[in-house]
């Protein structure tokens, strides 16, 4: 369950996203602070949620930002090596992550009771051409654990298993 927690890297890609006065900002990290959907090791420490997410938004916004992967392939490169290694993304971790923002997006933000998209658009997204059942799975999880529930037109709600890739759903929060 500790997965579908806000981690401060959701949070950070929330703010850029939101593009917060700093004054916003701060009573929106308080109210996720006091609503305590966050990770346990932050649940003791304010200071150390609070810096984390700084530090995420502070990569996020510079321009000398690369990841990880590059910078160990050019390590070995300089050494002599042949040897590369390949950023590797948990699929998974990668969608809950995604409606974890999108639940951010929904609690936290003024006057958004929703978030639109096409299923074809949600594919394309995490690089697929049809939906496969693992995949529609793993959504159906993780919009289930963290309380998010899709919409068509008309507020019918609807299995993004079954829709067609081209209708326009409507992510809401159950």
């Amino acid at each position: 369950m500790s997965k579908y927690l806000y981690t401060p890297y959701d949070i950070a890609i929330f703010f850029m996203w939101a593009d917060f006065t700093r004054s916003d900002e701060l009573n929106v990290r308080s109210m996720i602070w006091e609503d305590g959907n966050i990770n346990a090791k932050y649940r003791a420490n304010e200071r150390m949620f609070v810096r984390d997410i700084e530090r995420c938004l502070e990569q996020m916004q510079s321009t000398s930002y690369f990841n990880e992967a590059q910078s160990i392939n050019n390590v070995l490169a300089d050494i002599g090596s042949n040897f590369t290694i390949e950023n590797v993304i948990d699929e998974e971790s990668t969608i809950d992550s995604f409606f974890r923002i999108i639940k951010l997006k929904l609690t936290y933000c003024e006057g958004v009771s929703y978030v639109r998209l096409k299923v074809r658009t949600l594919l394309r997204e995490f690089n697929y051409k049809r939906r496969h059942s693992i995949f529609v799975e793993k959504l159906k999880k993780s919009m289930r654990a963290l309380g998010l529930a899709t919409y068509l037109k008309g507020f019918e709600l609807c299995d993004i298993g079954q829709v067609n890739i081209d209708d326009m759903i409507m992510i809401r929060l159950k």
